[in-house]
């Protein structure tokens, strides 16, 4: 996985040495999840949103083709309060910095003047990403991947996931230029993500007391907080916390970009339909 990715970053740089168009930009927006913990309702929805920020080059490899290479820094959460599964009671928030690199097709442009000229287009690429959820005990966060909240790392249990995955970012857009150095975008972009476990909560059938007796008494607190982990009494021990599918996030914003050097493919005027 890490060497699939390493290996798309050295082409894309390998482009950027060879290219004479480049431009450098600044994205800003908002980042969202979608899992087990998925508010119920758009507007609920909207209140799992949080800031994200992130910093870009892009090199022109056609009148039509681009190849961009970002890093981004954003954050999730849910909380069990806002879904159908109110009862569970789990809650997670998650920091994310991803690093990816995806090719952008425009597909047509838009105005016939030298300014104001408009591009939609889509993209789709390659990608890493670490992630570090957390759940809050009284007015701490704690970091819930070492602590195997469904028996990772135990005996008949799955190996502890790993905070470093692979995604595939995808979206579309539209790009404004501005001038003829300046182009403002707007993106809307989904991460699809190999992991059920950005949120912490699998589909793992776990029973409670091996969480409690192996993994300690906050795993375990934290696996199922309806559960006294000092005494169970008659809950329910044997339980599934989430489902089986992946877990997903998205990021939507406006990005400011920068011409540093015009003399590639682009730097003419001309542009037609999309050539391969």
């Amino acid at each position: 996985m890490t060497r699939m990715y390493l290996l798309a970053v050295m082409v894309v740089l390998a482009v950027q040495l060879r290219s004479q168009t480049l431009e450098a930009g600044i994205t800003g927006g908002v980042s969202m999840y979608s899992g087990d913990l998925t508010p119920d309702g758009f507007a609920l929805y909207l209140q799992e949103a949080h800031p994200a920020l992130g910093f870009f080059s892009r090199m022109s490899l056609s009148n039509n083709i681009a190849a961009r290479f970002a890093v981004n820094f954003a954050k999730v959460s849910g909380d069990d309060a806002n879904t159908v599964n109110a009862g569970r009671g789990l809650r997670f928030q998650s920091d994310l910095v991803e690093l990816n690199s995806v090719l952008e097709w425009n597909l047509f442009r838009l105005g016939n003047s030298r300014y104001g000229e408009i591009f939609p287009y889509v993209f789709a690429g390659v990608g890493l990403f670490y992630m570090s959820p957390e759940a809050k005990l009284e007015d701490t966060w704690i970091s819930l991947q070492e602590l195997g909240t469904e028996g990772q790392g135990l005996p008949g249990y799955p190996d502890p996931y790993s905070p470093y995955q692979f995604q595939i970012p995808f979206g579309g857009g539209i790009k404004f230029k501005l001038s003829e150095n300046t182009t403002l975008g707007l993106e809307f972009g989904a991460r699809k993500i190999f992991t059920d476990y950005l949120d912490d909560t699998g589909s793992t059938p776990v029973n409670y007391l091996d969480i409690r007796d192996g993994n300690g008494k906050l795993a375990a607190l934290f696996s199922n907080p309806n559960i006294n982990p000092d005494d169970p009494g008659n809950a329910v021990l044997d339980y599934v916390r989430g489902s089986p599918y992946k877990d997903w996030y998205y990021l939507i914003g406006a990005s400011l970009a920068f011409k540093l050097s015009d003399k590639g493919p682009l730097s003419s005027r001309a542009f037609g339909c999309p050539k391969f």
